[in-house]
């Protein structure tokens, strides 16, 4: 009987260890999720701590300030875990080609319903506090770990991180020069109504959503631009995205992301 009682004691104890090694996996993601230019990172402060990964394109020297742009996920996703934001938006791609640097904040495994950020909760939408003041606190970081542009930091979204990159232009627009959602909670069919309720948001952050101009600055240039995609679904447009919340037969939002990117800086005039 006592052989039986160590035999199920030490079973449930290696049920237990997989579970946790698996766990730490997901939250801390393996290092066969890493490619050339990968590096993973953690940032702690007073409100908390943030895994994030951060792309470094071959141009990288360390000596040339590089935009930056942050890419938050969905829910369902990971930043660079499975499903992942990373390979969904295929944004690495992109910043080898012109330069810039990427970067994958992670929910951990449970951290949320469905690895959902926080965006509805009225409690992370303030400054100083909660998932804002840890993803702004990411962006500087980058900026002084990698010697960034701190005038060209850019946040898109998709689905909760739409909302997410959203309040990070309301709340750090001294830190994002543009925030870019890409089908966020609550899109209307019509523009003009979305229009009129975010340029008050972006009175200081550029915004982009997923090409008209719909805004403009004194000086002509458009400081919010729209796009709505016919038939659309709730995912992320492209040809090359791998994932499972991904329309190939989209436009390449990345090629607008990056358009907008370009005309844009935290010291754009209005």
């Amino acid at each position: 009987m006592r052989t039986w009682t160590r035999i199920v004691i030490g079973a449930v104890a290696a049920l237990v260890a997989v579970a946790g090694v698996a766990t730490a996996a997901f939250q801390h993601w393996m290092p066969w999720w890493m490619d050339e230019g990968d590096h993973n990172h953690v940032h702690s402060g007073e409100v908390g701590s943030q895994r994030y990964q951060v792309h470094l394109p071959p141009l990288y020297d360390g000596a040339t300030p590089l935009p930056v742009i942050m890419a938050i996920h969905g829910c369902g996703m990971s930043g660079y875990g499975w499903n992942s934001m990373k390979s969904t938006t295929q944004l690495n791609d992109l910043a080898d080609r012109e330069g810039f640097i990427v970067v994958y904040p992670t929910q951990p495994l449970f951290g949320s319903v469905v690895n959902c950020w926080n965006s509805a909760d009225p409690r992370e939408q303030h400054r100083h506090t909660g998932e804002p003041a840890l993803l702004a606190g990411v962006a500087r970081k980058v900026v002084e770990t990698y010697g960034a542009d701190p005038d060209q930091v850019h946040v898109a979204g998709a689905s909760s991180g739409a909302g997410t990159a959203v309040i990070l232009a309301a709340t750090y627009p001294d830190v994002f020069a543009t925030a870019m959602p890409v089908n966020p909670r609550g899109w209307s069919t019509s523009k003009e109504p979305w229009v009129t309720s975010w340029t008050a948001v972006c009175s200081t952050t550029a915004c982009v959503r997923v090409h008209h101009p719909t805004l403009p600055t004194r000086d002509g240039a458009s400081l919010v631009e729209s796009s709505l995609v016919k038939d659309m679904g709730h995912v992320w447009p492209g040809p090359a995205g791998e994932g499972l919340f991904t329309d190939h037969a989209g436009p390449d939002v990345r090629a607008i992301i990056w358009d907008f990117v370009c005309r844009h800086s935290r010291g754009t005039p209005e």
